[in-house]
């Protein structure tokens, strides 16, 4: 049976896609396959601000308008899932992921060993854990006892083959040489730089009709979750200009999006962590705003579309919501102790983000909603640069 032609008045938004590819030049396409991304809305669009100066006119008519600049950009609102918007987070940040560490026993060098509470990650090997860094987190799999595995902080690079660590399991921890190659360690990290990335960004509107934004510049980025909704986000987008062309800018076929199952905040959410330890309550919010503020567009005379872009500066704030039910963290955050804070979620497969302010400043207030209602403790979070230097890391903990 044929299918029915001329059903629609329009193009149907489910027959949509967004695309991007990095960018190598600023607001030039790379000859390179781009990546589809998954996202739930848009509203990405061109906009020509257009000034009508006031003159006196005997017509009682106002003076003919002119354009004085034009800008492009837009919001994508997303479902956080696994490796979806890795480009993305690369591009607020400003810097390159770390490559996949695949660290893996050989002849039983691995051994994890707990001594009074204290738990140690170390290896025969002399550079074992060269590639791994103080205050980031890694995911460690393939130990016998399970309460070994899972994620882990390395509160201490003592060496290249010894690693102070933190973590749930802490206490748990039973000294364990995995036999063999059994041993895995997992990581891949990045935090806030200097290094300016961009991207080409199109988005399909039919196989003959796309709109395309060059040179597009993560502005802003926000994480999100709370019961009874999955973790989302808003990626906030300034480009150099949005084009309507008729010819995929795509080198060859478009890359498919990733297919992870979205976050969810049942299983999705591992914990908050203080220094890399569990912090004390429930948590039912949380969300982190990642934002280069006072970035914009360069205009010059001569040139209706902006000639260059600021990168602004880095900040990383956010807020969180507990259940009050002792004075522990309120009297931490009253004395305006400092530390290092992490939220950790994960998808369906146990591949996981661990989301850290680096020096979190947290003040917080109480807040007695009325009758029936929990007490809850709101907190925000201002993000510091570190002494060591960074303000926000993001570390992807995979079973690769």
């Amino acid at each position: 049976m044929p299918a029915t032609a001329g059903y629609q008045a329009g193009v149907e938004a489910n027959q949509t896609r967004i695309s991007y590819a990095v960018e190598a030049t600023w607001g030039v396409a790379p000859a390179v396959a781009f990546k589809a991304i998954r996202y739930m809305s848009d509203t990405l669009a061109e906009t020509k601000p257009r000034q009508r100066p006031s003159e006196i006119n005997i017509t009682r008519e106002a003076t003919q308008a002119v354009t004085t600049q034009q800008t492009a950009g837009g919001t994508i609102n997303y479902a956080l899932s696994y490796a979806t918007f890795d480009d993305f987070f690369s591009i607020v940040l400003q810097r390159d992921w770390q490559a996949f560490q695949t660290i893996n026993g050989i002849a039983a060098d691995i051994t994890i060993t707990n001594t009074s509470g204290t738990v140690v990650l170390s290896s025969t090997l002399a550079t074992k854990f060269a590639t791994l860094a103080q205050g980031t987190w890694i995911k460690l799999y393939g130990f016998t006892n399970a309460l070994n595995n899972g994620w882990w902080y390395i509160k201490t690079h003592t060496s290249d083959q010894s690693l102070t660590l933190e973590g749930t399991n802490r206490a748990a921890v039973i000294t364990e040489t995995p036999a063999g190659t059994a041993a895995h360690v997992r990581a891949s990290t990045i935090s806030n730089g200097v290094t300016f990335k961009s991207m080409f960004m199109q988005q399909m509107l039919s196989p003959s009709l796309f709109l395309v934004y060059p040179g597009a510049y993560v502005s802003r980025m926000t994480i999100s979750g709370g019961i009874g909704n999955f973790f989302t986000g808003a990626i906030d987008i300034i480009a150099k200009d949005e084009d309507g062309i008729t010819v995929d800018s795509s080198t060859g076929a478009v890359v498919a999006a990733p297919s992870a199952i979205v976050m969810d905040p049942v299983n999705g959410f591992v914990g908050a962590f203080w220094n890399g330890a569990p912090m004390v309550g429930t948590l039912d919010q949380m969300a982190i705003t990642l934002e280069n503020t006072t970035a914009a567009p360069e205009y010059g005379l001569g040139n209706q579309l902006s000639v260059g872009i600021l990168s602004g500066t880095f900040t990383a704030n956010g807020t969180f919501r507990m259940y009050f039910n002792d004075f522990t963290n309120y009297n931490m955050m009253q004395s305006e102790t400092t530390g290092v804070l992490t939220f950790i979620v994960k998808g369906s497969t146990g591949n996981s983000y661990a989301f850290t302010f680096n020096n979190a400043f947290m003040t917080v207030k109480m807040n007695v909603g009325g009758p029936g209602q929990a007490v809850y403790a709101d907190i925000t979070v201002e993000g510091n640069p570190a002494a060591s230097g960074g303000t926000f890391t993001i570390d992807r903990l995979s079973f690769q």
